[in-house]
This record gives structure tokens, sequence and C-alpha cells, in this order.
């Protein structure tokens, strides 16, 4: 099913759009909200992508509700530009998705057991997560979130950023240019400046311009370089201690959804062989959590 919802962004309501999967049984069937990974183009978006509904559908034939997100920024929202890495409304656009798929299944008549999972790779990884967080002091009513398997996401968003200006290449710079350009249309305090003071000419201008929910990532890597020297700005790499650097480590800090002790379980997936997302970054991630008092167990 495709379905719209109403979620807030900003200081507006706005309509967001994703899939639901319902499976022929009569068992009491728990729901899974998977969160894909990074997109560009809305063509690729769940709603719009036939190509990956076999992946979804094969979650919902194990006996699941499967919410599916396109996430504010594609689909019926492609109007905007996606808030890449905005924890708060990346967090509340997936829960407003798992309440529209709960009152879906309600009507269908589907028997639920009211358990909750959340699920997620990349940036949906990242967005399981932040769900997580926020279902931790933001309860959905008639569900019990039992669990989220967060994978390879930035989940240390100043760790990553610290990790990425040491690399000598980096084979997705549409990444680096794709979170300038969510926050400069999502933050208020945050300048079309921002873009000349992390990337390079004419990559800053290049780079922003071609994402416009048109182009597929190879084609916006196509017009940057994996080459990070030639990419970022002296003061960036060198994070030298100026106005937009203050700025940008401020609103990663701020969307890095760690700063909690997890009280529901979560497992954390990664491959030691990831070349775009380290591996360091969900070992960290774990440590910190470790630290926090969070139990191994």
């Amino acid at each position: 099913y495709y379905v719209e919802y109403k979620t807030p962004y900003k200081n507006e309501e706005k309509t967001a759009s994703g899939l639901v999967f319902l499976p022929k049984t009569e068992d009491a069937l728990s729901i899974i909200i998977f969160s894909r990974g990074t997109i560009a183009a809305d063509s690729e978006a769940p709603s719009n992508d036939n190509q990956t509904l076999s992946l979804y559908s094969a979650y919902a034939s194990l006996g699941y509700v499967v919410v599916v997100p396109d996430y504010l920024g594609f689909g019926k929202s492609k109007d905007i530009t996606h808030p890449y890495y905005v924890a708060g409304v990346t967090a509340t656009t997936a829960r407003d998705q798992i309440i529209a798929g709960y009152e879906l299944a309600n009507e269908k008549n589907i028997r639920l057991s009211k358990k909750l999972y959340a699920v997620g790779y990349s940036e949906g990884g990242y967005a399981t997560m932040a769900l997580h967080r926020h279902i931790e002091t933001n309860a959905i009513k008639d569900l019990s979130f039992e669990a989220s398997f967060p994978a390879a996401g930035g989940f240390d968003m100043v760790g990553f950023k610290d990790w990425f200006v040491k690399q000598t290449t980096y084979p997705v710079p549409f990444y680096i240019a794709f979170v300038a350009k969510s926050y400069v249309n999502y933050y208020d305090d945050v300048t079309e400046s921002l873009y000349s003071s992390v990337l390079k000419s004419p990559y800053d201008v290049d780079g922003p311009n071609a994402i416009d929910g048109t182009n597929k990532q190879s084609d916006i890597n196509k017009v940057l370089t994996t080459t990070v020297t030639d990419l970022l700005t002296t003061d960036f790499i060198n994070q030298v201690d100026n106005e937009a650097n203050k700025l940008l480590n401020a609103k990663l800090k701020e969307n890095t959804p760690i700063n909690f002790v997890p009280k529901v379980p979560m497992y954390i997936y990664h491959s030691n062989k990831d070349e775009v997302i380290p591996f360091e970054n969900s070992q960290d991630t774990y440590d910190s959590f470790i630290s926090a008092g969070v139990s191994a167990n």
C-alpha cells in the first residue's frame, strides 16, 4: 500500500509518503520500520522504485507489517530538500509513518501483536538510531518498542568529519555536499556561505546545484572529485577555529543521536571493510554507550 501522512517540518506540517506491506495471515503481527539507505533522486524513493519491493516484501513474508518511509524530500514531499542527517525531523517522520502503518493495518483488520522493531542501513541505520532515541522518550501509543537494528550509519557525525578530513580519497563525495545542502536548507542560521567554507571551487557550486531531486548519486559524484584535498577547503581540513567551522561542528554535534542511554535493546551492525562509513564510527558509538552505563548484554 502507498500511504500519505502529516508530519512536522520546521515550523509547519508537510505531507510525507511511504509504503506499508501487509502479509496475508491470521497470525498476530509485529511491525517493522525499514529505513532505506541514502538516495539522491526522487525516482529512487521506495514508493517510486519497483526494484526495491522484493526486499521489503521479504521482511513481510516472515510475518511482519513492514513500514517503509520515503522520508521528507522524496515522494509526496519532493518539493523540499531532504533533511539529510538531521536527527530530530528524521525521527519524527519515521514515527508518523509507523502510526500511519498501524492505522492502515487496523483498517484492514490485521491482527497486531503491538510489538515494534526498527531496522535500517547506512542513512537508514542513522535514522534507526535517531528513531530509537526519540521513542525512548516519546512512546507511540498502543505499541511496545522491542528492539532496534541500526547498521552502518554515520552515527557520530563529529567523529565521521574528523575521520573524513584525514583521508586521501573518498569514493562518495556527494555525501558531503548533501549534508551541506541539507543544513543550508533546514537551518535558518546556516547560509549558503557554508558551501564555500567546506568545498573548494567549483565544487561549492556544482555539488549543491546537482542535488536537485533528479540526479542520482553517481551523476552528482561526477561533478565532484574523490581527492579530499581537491574537494575540501584548507581551512575545513585543518579545522581552523573560524565561525563557519564552529557553526557546522555545532550542527553536527546536535545531530549526533548517541547522547542517551538506551533502555530498549539495540543491535549495531557494521562491516569492517566499509570504505564509505568507517567501522570505527560504529565501534566508537558502541563504546560510548557502554561508557554511559549501557549493558553489553
